[in-house]
C-alpha cells in the first residue's frame, strides 16, 4: 500500500537518524463553537442575537439547548398522558412571570383559581396546563394544555412556527448545541464568549459589540445622531442598562415594570437602546437574506444570499456561516413578540399570553404609544414619557434645543411608526396580509386567466364553502407593502372566479392554493414561487412550510426559483455541508496517516534488523579470520616443538630459518626468532582489520553529523 522509504538505507546510523515519527495532520474543524476572524460575521452574529433580548428567558433557553433535563416532569396530554422532562433552569424561567388569580380571572381565565397548586394567589404557565385540559371556563378544553395552540397562556407565548431543518419543538430550538461559545442569555451586546486570555480577535469582537450603530449617526443612518443631539453618549446608555436596570433583558424589564421609575431622559435612553437592538436584528436579516420589502421577489432575495455567502469565504468560515439560518428560523416568533413593544393595537403579534398582553400595552401607553397613534390628539398635547422628554426642549431658544426636540420626535416616529406596514419595516402577521387585500369585484382589473382548476373555495355568492369550485381566473392583488416578516412569501387568501364570473376565496390551508400560486408564477404574474409540497398544509406561505421535503427540493427546480429553498440549500452546502466534508476529510487524513505511520514503523524495524545482521556478519568474518590465523600459528608452533624433540633438521619453508627450524611428522616448524616475527605479523594484520572497521564507523558518524 505504501512505498518502503527505508529499503535504500545501508547504514545503521543514517537509519537511526531517520527514525519514524508520528505524522502531523490538520485538526478537524471546530463545529461546536462560533469561530471566525471575520469582523463582519462577528458583528452580524451579535446583531442577530439582539432579537433575543425581546424574548422570554424560557424561549432563549430552548434556543440554547437547555430545555430538556431530568429534574422536573411536566405531565400533559389527556389521551396519551405524556411526560416531558425539563431542567430546573428552564421550568423556573417558564414560570417566572405569574398573574394574580384575580387578574387572570378578570382577563377571562374563569375558574383558574382552583388550579393555584400552592395557594399563593398567583397562576403560572405550568399551572395553566391542567386548567386548559380540564376547564377553560366557557372555552372548550384542549387535549394537550402544554403543546396545543391556545391564547390563554399566562406569559411568554406568541405564535411560533414549527422547526425548519433543525430538530426541536419550535423553530430554532437547540441551536446552541452547535455554538457552545454563543451566550444565548447575554444582555451585554456581545454574545460571543471570550477566552481567559483576550486575543486580538477577542478584543475586536468586544469593540464591535460595545458601540451604537443606529442612534449615533453611524454608517447605517448618518442623519440620525440621537445621542449627540440630547447631549448623551453610548456610555450613558450602557450605564442605564447595566446599573440602573440591572443588566436585565428588555423583555424582563417591561414584564417586571422596572421602567416605571425612570425619568423622562432615562426613558428616552431606554427606548434608544431598544431601538438600537431592534434595528440591529433587522439589519442582520437584511444583510444575510435580503430586505423585508423583497421577500416576495425570489430573484432579489437569492442574489443577497449568494452575495453574503460568497463574500465571507465559506471555505474558512463554513461553521460560522451555519449560525445565520437560525435567525431566519426564529424571526417569526421574534417579530411577533417584538411588535408588542410598540403595538398600535393591544394584543398585536398573535399574542397568546394574558399577562404579556396587559404588560405590553401598559408599557406602550406609558411611553406615549397610544397617544402617538391617536390622530385626534394634537401633537403638542400628546402624552407619555417620550413626549415629556421632548417637551423639555420645546421652549428653548438655542439651536441645540431645537436639535434635541427634533431628535426625540424622530425617535418617537421611528419607534412607534414601525407598526405601520406602509413604512416598510418588519411587523407581525397581525392584522395580517389579508387585511390589506379587499374582496375584488369580478369586473376589476387584475384578473389573470389560469388553468381550469378544481379547488375548495368559499363562494361569496352563496356564502358557503364548496368542493370542486371551477377556478378559471385568479386575482393578483397589488400588494405594495412588505410581507410583514421574512416568514411570509405571499398573502394567505387568493381570490378566484369561475367562467360565469362568480368570485370565491381559496384559503392557504386548502388544496388548490399552491396550484394557483404556481400557475400565476409560471405566467410571470407574481415573482414569488411557492413549494409544490405545501398544497393543503397549514400556513403554506410561511418560510418554514417551504422547507417540507427540503432535500428533494434542493435537488430540483425549487433551488433556483424559491428564495427560501435556495437559502436553505446554500447554507446547507456552504455551512453544514462543508462542516461535514471537512470533518470527513480530517478523519480520512488521520486514518491514512495512522496506517502510514504503522507501516513506516514496521519497515524501519525490518531494515534495522537486516543492517544489524549484516554488520554482525562482517564482525563474525573478521573474527573468523583472526581465529584461522591463530589456528595456523598454533599448528606451526606445535610442529616446531615436535621437530626439536626428535632431533631432526626441519625443512625451512622460507629463507628466514633459525636454529630451531626443522621438519617433524610432515609439519613445518619454526625457530624462536621466526615464531616471534610471525606473531608480530599476525597482530599487525588483526589491528589493520579492526582499524578498518573503526575507520568505517568513524566515517559514517561524520556523515551523520554533517561534518
Amino acid at each position: 500500500m505504501f512505498y518502503n522509504k527505508y529499503s535504500s538505507y545501508n547504514n545503521i546510523d543514517l537509519l537511526k537518524a531517520s527514525k519514524p515519527r508520528k505524522t502531523l495532520t490538520a485538526d478537524a474543524p471546530d463545529i461546536s463553537n462560533f469561530i471566525t476572524t471575520s469582523a463582519n460575521l462577528k458583528k452580524l452574529a451579535n446583531f442577530g442575537m439582539s432579537l433575543l433580548g425581546f424574548l422570554p428567558d424560557f424561549e432563549r433557553l430552548m434556543f440554547a439547548g437547555k430545555m430538556r433535563g431530568t429534574e422536573h416532569c411536566i405531565s400533559h396530554d389527556v389521551d396519551d398522558f405524556e411526560e416531558t422532562w425539563v431542567s430546573n433552569e428552564w421550568i423556573e424561567a417558564y414560570n417566572r412571570h405569574k398573574a394574580s388569580v384575580a387578574d387572570a380571572e378578570a382577563w377571562g381565565l374563569e375558574n383558574i383559581g382552583s388550579y393555584d397548586s400552592n395557594d399563593d394567589g398567583y397562576i403560572s404557565n405550568e399551572e395553566s396546563i391542567l386548567w386548559a385540559q380540564e376547564d377553560r371556563g366557557d372555552s372548550d378544553p384542549v387535549n394537550d394544555g402544554f403543546e396545543s395552540w391556545r391564547t390563554d397562556w399566562i406569559s411568554g407565548v406568541v405564535h411560533r412556527t414549527a422547526p425548519f431543518e433543525r430538530a426541536g419543538d419550535v423553530a430554532g430550538q437547540d441551536a446552541g448545541a452547535y455554538f457552545e461559545n454563543i451566550d444565548f442569555m447575554s444582555n451585554t451586546g456581545n454574545c460571543i464568549k471570550q477566552k481567559d486570555n483576550i486575543t486580538a480577535d477577542d478584543a475586536q469582537a468586544l469593540a464591535l459589540a460595545d458601540r451604537a450603530y443606529f442612534i449615533d449617526g453611524g454608517a447605517y443612518d448618518q442623519s440620525f445622531n440621537f445621542l449627540d443631539a440630547i447631549g448623551a453618549d453610548w456610555d450613558d446608555v450602557k450605564d442605564l442598562m447595566q446599573n440602573t436596570l440591572g443588566g436585565k433583558s428588555i423583555y424582563n424589564i417591561v414584564m417586571d415594570r422596572d421602567y416605571q421609575d425612570l425619568s423622562p431622559r432615562q426613558a428616552a435612553l431606554f427606548i434608544a437602546y431598544a431601538f438600537e437592538k431592534r434595528e440591529s436584528a433587522w439589519q442582520c436579516l437584511t444583510d444575510v437574506f435580503g430586505p423585508v420589502t423583497s421577500t416576495r421577489d425570489d430573484e432579489a432575495m437569492m442574489a443577497v444570499v449568494d452575495s453574503f455567502i460568497n463574500s465571507n469565504n465559506p471555505y474558512v468560515n463554513h461553521h460560522a456561516l451555519s449560525l445565520f439560518p437560525f435567525f431566519l428560523e426564529i424571526q417569526h416568533s421574534g417579530i411577533n413578540r417584538l411588535s408588542t413593544f410598540y403595538e398600535s393595537v393591544e394584543g398585536s403579534g398573535w399574542e397568546a399570553s394574558v399577562l404579556d398582553k396587559a404588560r405590553m400595552w401598559e408599557f406602550v401607553q406609558w411611553m406615549g404609544g397610544e397617544s402617538y397613534n391617536n390622530s385626534d390628539i394634537d401633537d403638542a398635547d400628546k402624552t407619555g414619557k417620550l413626549y415629556e422628554f421632548r417637551n423639555l426642549f420645546a421652549e428653548g431658544e438655542a439651536d441645540e434645543d431645537a436639535t434635541a426636540y427634533n431628535a426625540v420626535n424622530t425617535l418617537i416616529d421611528k419607534w412607534f411608526g414601525a407598526a405601520n406596514p406602509e413604512n416598510g419595516r418588519p411587523v407581525s402577521e397581525s392584522p395580517g396580509d389579508d387585511a390589506e387585500v379587499a374582496l375584488p369585484d369580478a369586473s376589476d382589473s387584475g384578473w389573470v386567466n389560469i388553468s381550469n382548476l378544481s379547488v375548495y373555495a368559499y363562494n361569496n355568492s352563496t356564502s358557503a364553502w364548496e368542493e370542486g369550485f371551477s377556478a378559471a381566473y385568479a386575482y393578483v392583488p397589488h400588494v405594495d407593502h412588505p410581507a410583514y416578516s421574512w416568514d411570509r412569501k405571499w398573502v394567505n387568501t387568493l381570490y378566484v372566479k369561475n367562467s360565469a364570473g362568480t368570485v370565491a376565496e381559496v384559503n392557504g390551508y386548502d388544496a388548490g392554493w399552491a396550484d394557483i400560486m404556481y400557475d400565476l408564477w409560471s405566467q410571470g404574474a407574481i415573482n414569488s414561487r411557492i413549494s409544490p409540497l405545501v398544497d393543503g398544509s397549514g400556513h403554506p406561505a410561511y418560510a418554514a412550510s417551504q422547507t417540507q421535503g427540503l432535500m428533494s427540493l434542493i435537488a430540483g427546480a425549487e433551488f433556483s426559483n424559491n428564495w427560501v429553498i435556495h437559502a436553505a440549500g446554500m447554507f446547507s452546502r456552504w455551512g453544514v455541508g462543508l462542516d461535514n466534508s471537512k470533518m470527513m476529510e480530517a478523519w480520512a487524513n488521520r486514518r491514512v496517516a495512522s496506517a502510514r505511520d504503522s507501516q513506516n514503523k514496521k519497515d524501519y524495524a525490518e531494515r534495522m534488523d537486516e543492517l544489524q545482521y549484516e554488520e554482525s556478519a562482517l564482525q563474525r568474518n573478521a573474527l573468523k579470520k583472526v581465529a584461522e590465523k591463530k589456528t595456523m600459528f598454533k599448528k606451526a608452533l606445535e610442529k616446531a616443538k615436535g621437530t626439536k624433540n626428535t632431533g631432526k633438521k626441519p625443512k625451512t619453508p622460507s629463507s628466514n630459518t633459525g636454529s630451531g627450524g626443522g621438519k617433524s611428522g610432515g609439519k613445518t616448524t619454526y625457530s624462536n626468532g621466526s615464531q616471534s616475527e610471525y606473531q608480530k605479523s599476525l597482530q599487525k594484520f588483526s589491528q589493520r582489520l579492526l582499524g578498518g572497521i573503526n575507520k568505517r564507523k568513524a566515517l559514517l558518524q561524520k556523515m551523520k553529523s554533517g561534518e
